[in-house]
């Protein structure tokens, strides 16, 4: 019997680039194709090496990590993909407390006054030579962005 187990891809070949160009297509046109992907997503990544930590005196509420972007991008799947091996596309060993995020990007940029819902995402820590789900404190930890690109599903 045949297994076709997937496996989770961070690929940083596939930078994430500008918004789509629609400056060849007809003012009609232009504005169908944008608005036919107005509400359409895709996955992305990037990962955040820890520098410090300060006492900002900052307090607020933030959008707390789902639990899953889609059926296949779940936390579970994600971290079992990431304690396997490494789903990176590049030679890189996880410090502790680097922090990886996943989220759902709108693919179009954002029309005044056509308003779109927050997108989600998953959010996870290197701690103790493994990734756990987790949150930074937002306030108060200081990240350096280390790398980002597109998440795929192979």
């Amino acid at each position: 019997m045949c297994t076709s187990e997937k496996n989770l891809k961070l690929c940083s070949c596939a930078k994430l680039k500008a918004k789509p160009n629609h400056q060849h297509l007809s003012k009609k046109a232009k504005k169908k194709q944008i608005l036919e992907n107005y509400t359409t997503t895709e996955p992305i990544w990037s990962l955040h090496q820890y520098v410090e930590t300060v006492d900002s005196g900052m307090m607020g509420r933030i959008m707390m990590p789902s639990n899953s972007l889609d059926k296949e991008l779940t936390k579970e799947f994600v971290l079992e993909q990431l304690n396997k091996g490494n789903c990176f596309d590049f030679e890189y060993v996880p410090k502790e407390k680097d922090w990886l995020k996943i989220e759902q990007r709108y693919v179009e940029k954002e029309i005044k006054n056509h308003y779109r819902p927050m997108t989600s995402y998953l959010s996870f820590i290197f701690s103790d030579k493994r990734w756990e789900s987790g949150l930074i404190s937002v306030f108060d930890d200081i990240y350096e962005k280390y790398d980002n690109g597109k998440v795929k599903i192979e």
